[in-house]
């Protein structure tokens, strides 16, 4: 996709890849609900049953608390919507946020494969 971030994978069993930002002072989102984050897979490079699931998360607080939508498996025919629920936050770190990031989770060997994010909005 022409509007979407794309990077390179090696799809390894239980690999992890992640895009972040830690540009702290850019977070603006005390009294948002969601985050929402649109996300796709390329056609290529699975073998042995393999899927790409991704996360959208936060890091927040003094101790960097970790904070997630779930896993969502990605597909390659349309982007998928990746959504994280800002009211399970507490306020205090919620307005201490340190990291927002999408984290990509394979499941099994397979060759190079592509990933693509379109975007990541608050509501």
């Amino acid at each position: 996709s022409t509007d979407s971030l794309k990077f390179d994978i090696n799809l390894s069993q239980s690999g992890r890849y992640a895009l972040y930002n830690q540009q702290q002072t850019s977070f603006k989102i005390s009294g948002r609900t969601r985050l929402t984050a649109r996300a796709r897979t390329a056609s290529w490079g699975f073998a042995n049953n393999g899927v790409l699931t991704a996360k959208l998360y936060v890091k927040a607080g003094p101790s960097w608390t970790w904070y997630d939508s779930g896993s969502v498996q990605l597909n390659s025919n349309t982007a998928t919507s990746i959504v994280l629920d800002l009211t399970r936050i507490p306020s205090g770190e919620l307005n201490d946020l340190k990291e927002i990031g999408v984290e990509f989770i394979s499941n099994a060997n397979g060759g190079q494969t592509s990933a693509y994010l379109s975007y990541i909005t608050v509501e």
